[in-house]
């Protein structure tokens, strides 16, 4: 859906993913004792849930696809050299009448946020995350790029640069985490309250009409936001919340589930869409947590708690691990 020929509800989610992903990764490079650390603690986060997503997308969704052809163009060694290097599932085109013929899109963002990770470490590693005036005035820049080439002054990056296809999407991708980087590094100067996000929200709603000023003004209004979910006063959350974190398994399977959902009802309505995929989407993630993602977690964080010890002390009080809790980034 795109809001006022602006922007989409996706740009906005994938925003908000990146931007609460800056905020946990640079607390968990900070409580790593080291590159390996929080390395394997990355990878270990990322590769189980993504798999077996790109398995079952292989599997079960894209055979009921439209494509007669499916298993005699299957390629099994790209599709696993693509599932080893983070890229979308390689699949043959099915679905493809549909305005969106991808089995399961959103994976496309993955490679972007592990190449984040490493950026970030990068600049652990050169101590930048201990002048955090210097990450503040990255991130500066970065929006300024992104609002430029909002402006279309500056052309997207090659499309083969570096990462994939999307080269257009990095710099933003980019100012999201740094943002969400920077809510924590200023955590103690930051205040949340009703007022706030009422500011905030209303803001966001008129930049709805400005491309330039929603370029560069989207990324700390929707990290306010998200934020005082967990540190402002908001609902409080249930224990089961705390405990079963299905958030990465309803990003992994709420595409395939509303694909294949329109596939077959090409003029269902999108508010019965939603309510179909949402408790589709929730399902899966409580199997992929609870099957997938959780025992590897509890190994990584077993082998290397006994001898963390932290690069630099850092306060992590309840609202901090109140954030943890509901993304499952823990270290």
């Amino acid at each position: 859906m795109v809001l006022f020929g602006t922007v989409t509800l996706g740009h906005f989610a994938v925003n908000g993913f990146f931007i609460l992903s800056g905020f946990l990764i640079t607390q968990s490079w900070l409580r790593s004792s080291n590159f390996l650390n929080y390395l394997a603690r990355r990878s270990i986060r990322i590769y189980p849930g993504l798999i077996f997503a790109s398995i079952i997308s292989a599997l079960v969704f894209g055979p009921l696809g439209g494509n007669p052809r499916y298993w005699s163009e299957f390629r099994v060694g790209r599709f696993i050299g693509g599932m080893l290097t983070l890229a979308m599932p390689n699949l043959p085109d099915t679905f493809v009448e549909l305005h969106y013929p991808i089995v399961n899109g959103p994976i496309w963002t993955i490679r972007y946020e592990f190449a984040c990770y490493l950026g970030l470490a990068l600049l652990g590693m050169l101590g930048f995350l201990r002048r955090r005036g210097w990450i503040l005035g990255l991130v500066v820049g970065l929006l300024a790029f992104v609002v430029v080439q909002a402006c279309g002054v500056t052309p997207a990056l090659p499309s083969k640069w570096i990462l994939s296809y999307k080269g257009r999407e990095l710099p933003r991708l980019v100012s999201c985490f740094m943002v969400g980087s920077c809510f924590f590094l200023f955590r103690e100067m930051i205040r949340y309250t009703w007022y706030g996000m009422a500011i905030t929200l209303v803001t966001l709603f008129v930049c709805l009409y400005h491309q330039p000023a929603l370029s560069v003004l989207t990324p700390p209004m929707v990290g306010y936001l998200i934020f005082a979910v967990g540190f402002g006063p908001t609902i409080p959350l249930t224990g089961w919340v705390r405990k079963v974190d299905v958030s990465y398994g309803v990003y992994l399977y709420a595409w395939p589930f509303q694909t294949l959902i329109i596939w077959n009802f090409r003029s269902i309505d999108p508010s019965l869409l939603s309510a179909l995929v949402i408790p589709m989407a929730m399902v899966s993630g409580w199997l992929s947590w609870s099957l997938v993602e959780k025992a590897p977690l509890r190994w990584v964080h077993r082998r290397f708690a006994a001898r963390e010890q932290p690069r630099q002390h850092i306060s992590i009080g309840a609202d901090s691990l109140k954030i943890a809790e509901i993304t499952g980034v823990r270290g």
